[in-house]
C-alpha cells in the first residue's frame, strides 16, 4: 500500500527483474480502477500492507 502515490500517479517496483526499483506511471483507467478498489477495501473492512490479498490473507 506504500508504495504508489495517486496524485504522482506513480507506482514502485521493487525487487523486481534483477533486483532493481522501477517507477512505473499510471494513466487514468488505472488510477480510477485503483480508488473504487481502494473503497471497496475500506467497505470491506481489508487491512493489509499489501494493495492486492488473496483469500488466504
Amino acid at each position: 500500500m506504500k508504495d504508489f502515490n495517486l496524485t504522482s500517479r506513480e507506482l514502485i517496483v521493487s525487487e523486481g527483474k534483477g533486483n532493481k526499483t522501477r517507477t512505473v506511471f499510471l494513466n487514468d483507467k488505472v488510477i480510477n480502477a485503483l480508488k473504487t478498489w481502494i473503497k471497496e477495501r475500506k467497505d470491506k473492512n481489508i487491512e493489509s500492507e499489501y494493495l492486492f490479498v488473496s483469500n488466504r490473507r
